[in-house]
């Protein structure tokens, strides 16, 4: 399985073409085995709408993200970043985008700690936070991440634990390391998911899955 903090709707071909057995996405909010969705949760319109509203205050720029299209709250007036988002200004255009959509996550891009710092305390009400590196906070509602959406994985399958693998390098790949057997941490991980591997594989640029898959037989 591909198991990503991105919605399908911004998957990269390449990733596409492997025809991965499934997938979890957004951060394990979605869940699909088999071509079947096993799980699928959404922020709640009215949290949705209170959270867009208090970065739009803040004059934070925002995506959020949905399995259909992303939605780029950008009061900064900047560019779209992602192709085939949808970009907004203010509240009222994405409320008028979001409705229905069932937007999953959000993420900020370039925000700093300080920028942040005013809507933290709402937003560890309701989200946990999570560094992806290069200047990305991801943000997902409690109780929803990698972790939970393997587990929701062998829940299905009915199996547990044994033998299984996962790779990762950011903040929100920590989730996974009780969920599976053996947790590997990419070679450009962070420092904090590499202390909590039980392997570290080569650089994610220099074939690093095909490395650990290798260390351990499984190809």
């Amino acid at each position: 399985l591909v198991c990503t903090g991105r919605p399908v709707s911004i998957l990269p071909e390449p990733i596409r073409r492997i025809e991965f057995d499934g997938v979890v996405a957004e951060a394990g909010a979605y869940v699909e085995l088999g071509g079947s969705v096993i799980r699928e949760s959404h922020i709640p319109f009215d949290l949705l709408v209170e959270t867009a509203r208090r970065f739009v205050d803040a004059g934070i720029d925002v995506n959020m993200e949905s399995n259909v299209h992303n939605i780029e709250l950008y009061p900064s007036g900047a560019p779209r970043m992602f192709p085939g988002a949808e970009v907004v200004r203010t509240l009222d255009e994405f409320c008028a985008l979001a409705s229905g959509l069932g937007i999953a996550k959000f993420c900020t891009h370039g925000a700093t700690p300080e920028q942040l710092a005013p809507i933290m305390p709402f937003i560890r009400e309701h989200y946990t936070a999570c560094d992806l590196q290069h200047g990305t906070t991801e943000f997902s509602m409690i109780g929803f991440d990698k972790g939970a959406g393997i587990a929701a994985v062998l829940e299905h399958l009915d199996h547990g634990r044994e033998r299984t693998f996962a790779f990762g390098d950011s903040e929100n790949d920590l989730s996974m390391a009780p969920a599976v057997e053996t947790f590997v941490a990419m070679g450009n991980a962070l420092p904090g998911v590499k202390k909590r591997a039980d392997y570290v594989t080569d650089d994610a640029a220099f074939d690093g899955v095909a490395t650990g898959l290798a260390h351990f037989g499984l190809i």
